[in-house]
């Protein structure tokens, strides 16, 4: 690939246009992609150092081009989701860390308490744990539901709802090939920042719910979710 500086306002246009981002911003010198590589936008930034992956992140989402609300508090959420795309798990994973981060994950979608269960082994099982725990009527799945019903009301009582719809295009299409399950709460993650000053719920008013999965991902295991009345997240083993 060749190599070019794009500026601020080159990204927001050729996104407009083709709805395909191309990563690049003003004295930031990346690869240039192709808009069928959407997918290695996040890939590439995250191979530069920590100040010019957030100053890259920060141009895009505080483009006035853009227009979309708080977008510092998202370009901060999206750059701590970095993480996701090369997760390395702690040597052995931090069970109390995991268990509080799925306690926080669940009190911010307004359930009470729930068990929370660390489990090891095969991947592929864990795998298919997920769909089950995805399509399962629990009622942590019905309060996810609610949220997301609530933050698109938000949403739709914007004066224009084009810059949250960007915003999630943007973070789902630079995370969903590289990072697996963990490409939808890493959007929303984004998402409820977007609309955070407007954002008014008396269920969902601890905080952004989904920051706390998108943390145990972080940590290099998969967040299930509710089995029976227990939430399970899988932990890789450590050799």
């Amino acid at each position: 690939m060749s190599k070019e500086i794009y500026t601020t306002t080159d990204i927001c246009s050729t996104i407009h246009k083709i709805a395909r981002p191309i990563v690049g911003a003003d004295h930031l010198i990346l690869p240039v992609l192709s808009d069928n590589q959407t997918a290695q936008i996040f890939r590439s930034i995250n191979t530069l150092d920590d100040v010019r992956k957030y100053h890259l992140l920060y141009e895009i989402f505080t483009s006035t081009h853009f227009g979309i609300p708080n977008g510092n508090r998202v370009a901060s959420v999206v750059y701590d989701s970095l993480d996701i795309i090369h997760p390395i798990p702690k040597p052995p994973p931090d069970k109390i860390l995991i268990a509080q981060l799925t306690k926080n994950y669940i009190s911010r979608l307004g359930i009470a308490s729930m068990d929370v269960k660390i489990i090891y082994g095969d991947l592929n099982n864990a795998n298919d744990l997920k769909y089950d725990a995805m399509t399962a009527n629990s009622a942590l799945n019905i309060a996810k539901e609610e949220y997301r019903k609530e933050l698109e009301k938000t949403a739709n009582s914007l004066d224009s709802r084009i810059p949250f719809d960007l915003a999630g295009h943007v973070v789902y299409e630079g995370f969903c090939e590289t990072s697996g399950w963990a490409a939808v709460p890493a959007t929303y993650t984004a998402l409820h920042e977007v609309v955070a000053d407007v954002f008014a719920s008396n269920k969902f008013n601890h905080g952004n719910p989904n920051k706390p999965l998108v943390d145990i991902y972080r940590l290099g295991c998969l967040p299930i979710g509710q089995i029976d009345d227990t939430f399970l997240v899988y932990a890789p083993q450590t050799q």
